[in-house]
């Protein structure tokens, strides 16, 4: 899945595929754009919710508020 901001770009995939593909290309960056790159160690999780409008909304509203209690980040991404 790729998230692009006016900020930055995020790109979530196996962590094997991450480091095959973009550890290369971050060493082969100009050293001050180096560390604008980051490969994560951190685990992430993906649900699919499936719904139309605000039906799924609602469920995901549901599903993340107990998530933004415990300052968890939430990336959500709509397919159309």
């Amino acid at each position: 899945m790729i998230s692009i901001t006016t900020y930055e770009i995020s790109i979530i995939c196996p962590r094997v595929i991450a480091q095959r593909t973009f550890l290369s290309a971050k060493l082969k960056m100009e050293p001050e754009f180096i560390k604008e790159v980051v490969i994560s160690d951190d685990d992430y999780l993906a649900l699919n919710i499936e719904g139309l409008g605000y039906e799924a909304s609602e469920r995901i509203a549901e599903l993340t508020a107990p998530l933004a209690k415990e300052d968890v980040c939430v990336l959500i991404h709509q397919v159309v």
